[in-house]
């Protein structure tokens, strides 16, 4: 069980990570993925992966939370966590990576 100030880390089949994430930093990350995948959803619902890391970094990469700027891995990690708690579901195997969210 993690801190109140933690977040624990699921991979995107929902099993623990061992390690968890600053929970400012994850729900500033979250929202803005899932607005992401909203605003850049093809007529199919879905968004690429590299859209939705574009969109991130470039509303949160002058954030103070984020000190060094780069939220490349942040927007990755947070999107697989969010497909393991079942908000996001990924769509297809293969590259590139297509993102959907559950209620569409």
């Amino acid at each position: 069980m993690s801190a109140p100030d933690r977040v624990e880390m699921l991979a995107a089949d929902g099993a623990p990570l061992g390690w968890t994430y600053d929970r400012t930093q994850y729900d500033l990350v979250a929202q803005q993925v899932l607005v992401a995948v909203d605003a850049l959803a093809d007529d199919d619902g879905t968004a690429l992966l590299k859209d939705v890391v574009a969109f991130v970094q470039a509303q949160l990469g002058a954030h103070p939370a984020f000190p060094s700027g780069r939220l490349t891995n942040a927007t990755r990690y947070v999107a697989a966590d969010l497909q393991g708690r079942g908000t996001l579901h990924r769509v297809g195997t293969s590259s590139p990576q297509r993102l959907r969210t559950a209620t569409r």
